[in-house]
């Protein structure tokens, strides 16, 4: 580098010269260019740089390397049209390159920001979430329509076997060649089987005396909070009502025909009557207070032992309507071997449906309310389970 030579007798003091001769951008920071302490020999340079003293007419020798670096920070371009650049127009030699503004780096239009792409993935992730949901609640509820149908099958066969062990143990006991036909326990059965519907009658209105009572009585403590003086009712309860339930089970497992004209017994009267209108059963169902749980048993009962029941009914109507236009009398006597089975199916199914709601999902203080509340009629399970059906899901059907 050549060194600049200057007048011995001016003064020189770079940091006067600095400040009274150059602007400089605000640099230095980026630099870390201490321009109070640099001992760089600096001399005014011609424009586009600013002076303070615009009519010095002192002339570099050679460009400072300060300016240099300066000029090498703010890039090689220089400005192609003089005509719009704040610099004005320059020549060649004097322009000087023109700092190019730094800007910041956006993303192009097309492309979704970061924050939309999340957006989108999170409401992908609620979306298959939901579908899981409903997926899952789907499944529970056919798992929980299972696990009740299964438990209603239960209760079916178990009140089916119930019967089965019946007619079992009257044909051991009393059939022609039984050796305890001479016994007490098969008179017993015997008396059970040949039981008329007065007989029964008259059990069922001395059973209804004696439950109204003790309803009344377990009542009148509750009310009160003494749920302690009810737990010997209760049991004493449970005893009658199991006692006269069985009797009842097994008159008219043995003797169904007794079963049928249980259906329109006056029990007040002693007498065959009409049957009782929807209110009564209405009542009746209301007074038993059944639970949810109970409710959801006896539906899916009700299922099951309806649809058995309406092919018994659909067989014995179509074979009545074709018994009436027949004129051959081996076709009656199909037509009436067909009528007994069906209406023998019919009495099973309704046996069976007796058997579960009585023995297997009433309380025995529910059994005894639905005796006392059906009087002066026998208990009918299948009005019984509709009213109550019907009375909590409206929109079910009855049979």
């Amino acid at each position: 580098m050549m060194e600049l030579s200057l007048p011995v007798d001016v003064p020189f003091d770079i940091d006067s010269l600095v400040e009274d001769h150059f602007t400089f951008p605000d640099v230095f920071s980026e630099f870390d260019i201490d321009k109070s302490t640099h001992d760089w020999p600096l001399v005014p340079v011609s424009e586009p740089w600013t002076a303070s003293s615009p009519n010095s007419e002192q002339t570099p020798s050679e460009v400072s390397p300060v300016l240099i670096k300066l000029e090498q920070s703010f890039g090689s371009e220089t400005c192609e049209d003089n005509s719009e650049c704040s610099c004005g127009p320059s020549s060649p030699s004097t322009s000087r390159k023109r700092p190019r503004r730094r800007q910041a780096h956006r993303p192009p239009a097309s492309k979704q920001s970061r924050w939309s792409r999340d957006k989108s993935k999170m409401n992908d992730l609620e979306n298959i979430q939901q579908e899981k949901l409903i997926m899952a609640t789907i499944v529970e509820q056919e798992n929980r329509h299972l696990k009740l149908r299964t438990q209603a099958m239960e209760h079916v066969l178990a009140a089916r076997e119930r019967q089965l062990s019946i007619l079992s143990q009257y044909d051991r006991l009393c059939g022609p060649a039984s050796k305890y036909r001479e016994s007490d326990e098969a008179q017993q059965w015997f008396e059970v089987a040949s039981a008329s519907i007065s007989t029964l009658a008259c059990k069922v209105r001395i059973a209804v005396e004696q439950w109204t009572d003790m309803i009344s009585e377990i009542n009148a403590n509750a009310m009160i909070n003494n749920f302690n003086a009810n737990e010997p009712l209760l049991q004493a309860l449970a005893f009658t009502v199991n006692e006269t339930c069985a009797l009842m089970g097994h008159a008219f497992t043995l003797n169904p025909s007794q079963q049928f004209r249980a259906m329109s017994y006056r029990l007040d009267l002693g007498c065959m009557g009409e049957p009782a209108g929807q209110l009564h059963w209405d009542h009746a169902a209301a007074e038993l207070q059944l639970s949810e749980q109970q409710l959801v048993e006896i539906q899916a009962c009700w299922e099951i032992i309806n649809q058995n029941m309406a092919k018994s009914q659909s067989e014995l109507v179509m074979a009545k309507i074709e018994m009436l236009s027949t004129d051959s009398i081996l076709r009656h006597l199909e037509l009436q071997k067909i009528m007994s089975d069906a209406m023998q199916s019919e009495g099973n199914t309704y046996r069976t449906l007796c058997f579960v709601l009585y023995g297997r999902i009433f309380t025995p203080l529910q059994m005894a309310k639905a005796v006392v509340h059906s009087y002066p009629y026998f208990p009918n399970a299948i009005e019984l389970v509709s009213s109550a059906l019907c009375m909590h899901t409206p929109n079910m059907m009855k049979p």
